[in-house]
C-alpha cells in the first residue's frame, strides 16, 4: 500500500524533472540557397551585408527553431557576411559565403564576438555548424574548439592557415546544385 502511494505521488514530480525536449528545426540543405537554423532556446538577429554588386536585405530577427533562408548569389566584389548577434550583444559572429566561378567558398568567423578575450559567451548560441553539399567540406564545434574550424583569434591578427572552403565542380556539383547551411545551437 506505501509503495503504491510512493509510486502516484513519485511519478508527477518526476515527470517535472524531465527534461524539455525541445523542437529542432531539420537542416536541409537547398539547391541555390544559404539556410540559416536557429536551433538555440532565443531569437537571434541577423544581417546579411553582400560584398559589392548585390543588395543588402533587411536584417530580421530569427526565433528560436526557426529558419532564416536566401538566394546564394556571386557578387562581383566578393562574399556576403552574415552577422549574427546575440540579444544584448553587439560584438557579432559571422558566417561568410558566396559563388565565384562556378565554386561556393564558405567560412565562419568568430574574430568579433571574442576579440580581445578568448570566452565565447559573447558569440550567438553554444555550438556551431556549417557545411556545403554532402561532399563538401563541414565544420561542426563548440567553444574554444572552434578556434581550429573558424577565424578565432582572440586578439585579431592573422592566422596563418585561414579556414575556408570550397566546393563545386572537384565535388562533381554544378553551380546551380551547390548550397549553405548554417546550424547555431
Amino acid at each position: 500500500m506505501v509503495s503504491k502511494l510512493f509510486t502516484l505521488l513519485a511519478l508527477p514530480v518526476l515527470a517535472l524533472c524531465a527534461p524539455v525536449n525541445q523542437s529542432r528545426a531539420t537542416a536541409s540543405l537547398q539547391a541555390g540557397k544559404v539556410s540559416f537554423y536557429n536551433n538555440c532556446p532565443h531569437s537571434v538577429s541577423v544581417q546579411a551585408f553582400p560584398g559589392p554588386g548585390c543588395s543588402a536585405g533587411a536584417g530580421r530577427t530569427v526565433a528560436a527553431g526557426s529558419t532564416w533562408t536566401d538566394t546564394l548569389k556571386e557578387c562581383s566584389g566578393g562574399n556576403t557576411a552574415l552577422k549574427v548577434f546575440k540579444s544584448g550583444e553587439t560584438k557579432p559572429m559571422q558566417f561568410e559565403y558566396g559563388l565565384k566561378d562556378k565554386m561556393l567558398w564558405y567560412d565562419m568567423s568568430f574574430i568579433d564576438c571574442i576579440k580581445g578575450t578568448s570566452d565565447f559567451s559573447r558569440c550567438s548560441g553554444s555550438a556551431w555548424a556549417m557545411r556545403g553539399n554532402d561532399k563538401c567540406h563541414a565544420w561542426k564545434c563548440t567553444g574554444p574548439d572552434c578556434c581550429q574550424n573558424g577565424y578565432c583569434d582572440p586578439y585579431a591578427t592573422a592566422m596563418a592557415q585561414q579556414p575556408t572552403a570550397g566546393c563545386g565542380t572537384s565535388e562533381g556539383y554544378s553551380e546551380s546544385q551547390l548550397g549553405v547551411i548554417i546550424e547555431l545551437c
